[in-house]
């Protein structure tokens, strides 16, 4: 379980931080592609709960990030 968590939310996290300061300092528009899989839609699918949790993670985080990213803009 660890691996997977290891993979699936931390390094996407790590990677996140290593890039967003870089990308909204740029004048040109710019982004970040998290995938997350069929697992995120279907959640709770058979012998695949913690992999289903990882994914679900990685679509909201994006989706927050995105959100924020957004608002930050308007101001």
């Amino acid at each position: 379980m660890q691996e997977m968590l290891d993979v699936n939310m931390y390094q996407v996290v790590g990677m996140l931080e290593q890039f967003k300061m870089r990308l909204l300092e740029r004048k040109t528009r710019s982004g970040v592609v998290i995938t997350s899989g069929l697992a995120a839609e279907f959640p709770g699918l058979p012998e695949g709960f913690t992999a289903s949790a990882t994914k679900v993670f990685s679509k909201y985080l994006s989706m927050a990030t995105d959100w924020e990213n957004r608002l930050s803009h308007e101001c």
